[in-house]
């Protein structure tokens, strides 16, 4: 039988590259942060920077990028419907037509409720048609 030989995580983190080693560094950090985040939902933001402050790891969490903890979602202001982006939406409408609502989203690249609400205002408003229903669901220009 072989026998189990102890792994210095050491020595494997030292065969990745040193970016490699900064990404897993952020992303174990940040998860230690997201997990404090989660279980403190009740605390205080005083409770959760005390908390921080005490971790053992705090030197790290310092340098720690906001935006790599949170990630986009948290960052990112949320879109809103405006006449640009109805007027975007109509623009695709017109040069592509026939295409369904998750082909505009990816051709926009906008979040799918903001397309969603955008096509419902458009209908309503009678810049665009459709034709076919439900996921078959396609749109033309009026």
């Amino acid at each position: 039988m072989a026998s189990k030989s102890k792994v210095n995580t050491d020595d494997v983190l030292e065969l990745l590259s040193p970016e490699r080693r900064q990404e897993i560094l952020v992303e174990a950090m940040g998860a230690r942060v997201r997990s404090m985040l989660l279980h403190g939902r009740g605390a205080t933001l005083g409770n959760l920077v005390e908390g921080l402050r005490k971790d053992p790891h705090w030197t790290m969490l310092q340098a720690l990028p906001v935006g790599d903890v949170l990630g986009d979602n948290v960052i990112r202001p949320r879109a809103r419907l405006t006449e640009d982006v109805l007027s975007r939406i109509v623009e695709v409408v017109k040069t592509s037509p026939g295409m369904r609502s998750e082909q505009i989203q990816a051709e926009l690249d906008l979040p799918r409720p903001l397309v969603k609400a955008g096509l419902g205002k458009l209908r309503a408003t009678k810049r665009v048609k459709t034709a076919g229903h439900r996921r078959s669901t396609t749109y033309r220009s009026a």
